[in-house]
């Protein structure tokens, strides 16, 4: 299948800020500009949403025209296929809680629930890489590689890119390697270390102050 480019562009904000917010920005009209922004990211949500559609046809477009070996075949069905359902809905668990025109603060059960789906959604993501590394190895890889320490199966590790049968893979993917590193920053603290947090609110400078003057009174 040939790689979609314009699907790519629906999913890189900056291009949607760009068409639909940028040129009718006013300086000094900030309420007149949140409605373009919002515009922005909504069909930034929009292109998110038909990018894991197009992603779930795509794999099982690849189980119905591909003879994959048997245990390539498991990884795709239950490892990729899992994966992108979970994204799925923890992406729209995610978007129906905070809309871009939310201006309500968040109460403490959505505020857990929308970290629950950010954390999800970030561990799945690098998750279904590693599958879709899975399915490459024991569809393509050599015996080697199949009996590799696991640790070092991925779509951007070394040990896959030196194999002969998956260098042109590994090669499509290094202009991805930055995005994967990026990605690498926010799941890896969320699953070891420090998890993902979604505040209820954000305070504007003249919130902060107001606060302070009702936390004085209070005091």
């Amino acid at each position: 299948m040939p790689f979609n480019e314009f699907g790519f562009q629906e999913v890189e904000y900056q291009k949607l800020y760009r068409q639909f917010a940028a040129p009718f920005l006013v300086e000094g009209n900030a309420e007149n500009n949140l409605v373009f922004i919002h515009e922005a990211q909504q069909n930034h949500i929009y292109g998110v949403n038909n990018a894991l559609l197009e992603l779930t046809g795509d794999a099982l477009t690849l189980l119905s025209r591909i003879a994959f070996t048997a245990e390539a075949s498991h990884f795709l069905r239950f490892g990729v296929m899992r994966r992108l359902r979970m994204i799925d809905s923890s992406f729209k668990s995610f978007q129906s809680i905070v809309p871009p025109n939310r201006t309500v603060p968040l109460s403490p059960d959505q505020s857990d629930r929308v970290c629950r789906d950010l954390n999800a959604i970030y561990i799945d993501l690098l998750g279904l890489l590693d599958n879709y590394a899975w399915v490459a190895v024991h569809q393509l890889g050599s015996a080697a590689m199949k009996a590799a320490n696991p640790f070092s199966i991925g779509l951007f590790k070394q040990a896959f890119a030196v194999d002969p049968a998956l260098k042109p893979a590994a090669d499509a993917l290094q202009p991805f390697s930055d995005w994967e590193r990026d990605v690498k920053t926010r799941r890896n603290p969320a699953a070891h270390r420090m998890p993902l947090y979604v505040p209820p609110a954000a305070l504007t400078p003249e919130d902060v102050v107001e606060f302070e003057r009702f936390e004085a009174l209070i005091s």
